[in-house]
């Protein structure tokens, strides 16, 4: 009867830890991520990173096809960042195409990979921890 107990009792702490684990990682939904093209001529968000600090690895969000954003503007979307709720965010990582060769109508005719890393992140103070509804702006600089 006692191991009977003692089970039970470590089967509902074991999974009320998995619950708040998991309730965790829920607070890091609808987080407002703007691009900020700081290249003169359009580029193509392929996909963005995040470095989880908590568990010492990078995150991927891919963007689907791409997202593009003119030269010089600003794009934004609306994305979830799995793993790291009310967790610190160190670092993100953008992976982009920008346009290299553009036509005499101003189309682009020749796309080249980049990739550009901000070291501290733009938007949220070092000791800041990601929760739903943040606002983040990460700068796109090509080398």
């Amino acid at each position: 009867m006692l191991i009977r107990i003692r089970r039970m009792l470590l089967t509902f702490a074991m999974l009320s830890l998995s619950l708040q684990a998991a309730s965790a990682d829920q607070l890091c939904r609808s987080v407002d991520i703007k691009f900020r093209n700081d290249v003169p001529r359009s580029i193509k968000i392929l996909k963005f990173e995040y470095y989880d600090v908590e568990d010492a690895k990078w995150r991927t969000e891919n963007v689907g096809n791409f997202f593009q954003i003119q030269g010089a503007t600003s794009g934004k979307m609306d994305e979830s960042l799995e793993y790291v709720g009310n967790e610190r965010i160190s670092k993100f990582r953008v992976h982009y195409k920008w346009c290299g060769v553009q036509n005499a109508n101003g189309q682009c005719s020749g796309w080249q990979k980049g990739s550009y890393t901000s070291v501290a992140t733009p938007g949220i103070p070092d000791v800041t921890k990601c929760i739903k509804n943040l606002d983040v702006t990460i700068p796109v600089i090509h080398p």
